[in-house]
Parts: C-alpha cells; sequence; structure tokens
C-alpha cells in the first residue's frame, strides 16, 4: 500500500514522504496511530494544497519579519518606574509591559513571547531588548569552511534548525589546504610529481571522508539533518512552522558587551 506520511516514522521516512508498505502494517500501525494516510487521489490534492498554503503562510511571515525589523530600527520607549530608598527601582518591568509601550507609543504589534528577555528589568537606565522576529534556519549546499561557516547562523551562534546537503562540505579548512599542513614534511620527501599527486589525491580523500563531510558534522550535532535537494523547500517551511512559537531564554547579564 503506498502511504503519505503524516509524521515522521522511524525507518520508514519523514513526514511528507510517500513509502510503500504492506498492507497490514499500513492498516494495523500506519493508519489506526495516524501516522500516515492512504496515497489516493484525494489525500494527494488535499496534501498538496496544505503544502502550497504553508508556503504561503510561510513567505508572508517572513516578509511580514522584515517589514517589521526596518520599522524597529534605531527605535526606543520609555517605561517609568518607581523608585525606592537610595534610588533603587522599585518593581520590575516584564516582556507583557515592553510589548504594551511599543503598542501605545510606536503602535506597532509584538508579542511579548518574541521578546529577549531573561528576567524582567530591576534597574533604571536604557536598556537594549532584542526582539525575535523569525527564526534562523539555514541549509549547507556546498563548502563552509572555519570563521565564514561559524558566523553563518551555525549551531555555535545558537542557530535554529540547520540543514545540508549530500554535496556539503563542513570543516575547518578545505581538503587542499589542510594536506598542505598536515603532511608538509611527507610533500617535500617527494621526487616524482605523479607520485606527489596520488598522495595528495588519497589524503584529500581521506579528509573528506574523515572530517569535512556532513554525515560526520551531524554526529558531532552541528547539523540537524542530512537532505535531499528535492526536499529542501517542505524541510524549510516546516522548520519554519515548528519555530512559530519558540521563545528564547538567554541567561541574565550584569553588564553590557563592549562594541567588538
Amino acid at each position: 500500500m503506498d502511504i503519505v506520511l503524516l509524521e515522521d516514522v522511524k525507518s520508514l521516512g519523514k513526514k511528507g514522504q510517500l513509502v510503500k508498505v504492506n498492507d497490514g502494517y499500513a492498516r494495523n500501525f500506519i493508519l489506526p496511530k495516524k501516522l500516515g494516510v492512504e496515497a489516493t487521489a484525494k489525500n494527494l490534492n488535499d496534501l498538496k494544497l496544505q503544502k502550497a498554503n504553508a508556503e504561503k503562510i510561510a513567505a508572508k511571515q517572513l516578509a511580514e519579519a522584515k517589514a517589521l525589523a526596518e520599522k524597529l530600527e534605531g527605535l526606543s520607549v520609555t517605561i517609568s518606574m518607581k523608585a525606592g530608598e537610595g534610588g533603587r527601582a522599585f518593581g520590575s518591568v516584564s516582556g507583557k509591559e515592553i510589548s504594551k509601550a511599543v503598542q501605545d507609543q510606536l503602535g506597532l504589534e509584538i508579542d511579548k513571547k518574541k521578546l529577549v528577555l531573561p528576567e524582567p528589568l530591576k534597574t533604571f537606565g536604557t536598556h537594549e531588548v532584542p526582539v525575535r522576529l523569525h527564526p534562523k534556519v539555514t541549509v549547507t549546499l556546498r563548502k563552509a569552511y572555519g570563521g565564514a561557516y561559524i558566523v553563518m547562523s551555525s549551531k555555535h551562534i545558537r542557530g535554529d534548525i540547520n540543514y545540508a546537503w549530500p554535496t556539503a562540505e563542513i570543516a575547518v579548512m578545505g581538503a587542499s589546504g589542510a594536506v598542505e599542513v598536515l603532511q608538509a614534511k611527507e610533500l617535500a620527501g617527494f621526487t616524482d610529481p605523479a607520485e606527489k599527486a596520488k598522495f595528495v589525491a588519497e589524503k584529500e580523500q581521506e579528509y573528506n571522508d574523515k572530517f569535512s563531510n556532513p554525515y560526520n558534522a551531524a554526529r558531532y550535532g552541528y547539523i540537524d539533518d542530512v537532505i535531499e535537494p528535492r526536499n529542501t523547500r517542505f524541510r524549510i517551511i516546516r522548520a519554519l512552522q515548528s519555530l512559530a512559537t519558540k521563545r528564547l531564554q538567554n541567561p541574565a547579564k550584569k553588564h553590557s558587551n563592549i562594541p567588538l
């Protein structure tokens, strides 16, 4: 029986995939638990419409987030607090109060859940409160080396979901540069160009197999999943949907960061 999965099923497939299973497994497990539906013309058409609608919603959310980011750039709000003994603040300012102030003073609506506020503000002064307007989802297609990889919304700087194609290369540096550094002494000893080229090719392949392939990055948790190129749009949409209500919790800080 042909089944379209409605949820991820271990050892079978991912949500949205069309898979073929035996009739007993489908009737006794997949269908009763609503993990999938039979791939009839009607169900396939319904899923196609749902996918198109999800893509439309995701595109709209991204456009709205960009527009709101432009409006918020450089703006500020003022909130009054009572002072206690010694000029210390009495009470605190929560995300709910900040959200209301933004709406009252700037005429903009921001969900309090999108404010990156680990704990209420308890001191007088100027405070910067980041606003999480859109989740960070990345897909590594080809080469991603060193610092360039890190700063492009990687797990190291708290990217939400990171995917990679099977063709991706994720490492400190490329294979050719790594071989020149790691095998410098051996390379200096070659006199035959053909033998040297063969040695370099073998070491580059070894480096790619052990270090720069995306499956190795996934093993260390740098990549959430290695996906097929044809599934890219679907997986990004599903990632954005799963992150729609996420709230970021940062550790409390006593001092602001110096300009870097």
